[in-house]
Formats: C-alpha cells, structure tokens, sequence
C-alpha cells in the first residue's frame, strides 16, 4: 500500500482591523477619567491629570496617570521619579 502525504497549506483569513483606536485615561486613586475614540480629547485629559499630580492638587495628586491606546500603556506619569 502506498501512502501520499498531502500538504496543508494554510490560506490567511483576512482580519477585520478597527478604523478607530480606543483610548483611555486612567488615574490612580480616581480611575478611569476618559474614555472614548477621541485621541486630542484623551491627550487633553491625560495632560491635565499630570497636571494635577505633579501640583498635588486634589485626589490626583501625587498619583500616577497612564494614556492607554487599544488596551495597551502608551504613556505614564509616574509621581515618584519624575520632576
């Protein structure tokens, strides 16, 4: 008996990508403060709650503040070891 060994070729599925990013803003200490698919809004808000640590005003003050993008950290303030 004789067996043929057949290929598998695997044909890529097209992935449907999101247009629009998802962007959030979250303070520790407060939480989540933004989010929506605004990028200027979102770097608006993230800018002010930096703002607001770095002047130890508020219940953000003092506290870290990170810009997420799709789910992942694209900037952070971190009170401790910046000026």
């Amino acid at each position: 008996m004789v067996c043929q060994l057949l290929a598998v070729i695997p044909i890529p599925t097209p992935q449907k990508e999101n247009p629009m990013s998802h962007y959030e803003v979250f303070v520790s200490n407060v939480g989540t403060v933004y989010r929506g698919d605004d990028r200027c809004d979102a770097e608006y808000d993230f800018d002010s709650y930096v703002e607001l640590s770095k002047r130890g005003v508020g219940r953000a003050g003092g506290q870290e503040v990170i810009l997420f993008v799709n789910g992942h950290a694209e900037d952070t303030h971190h009170p401790n070891t910046e000026e």
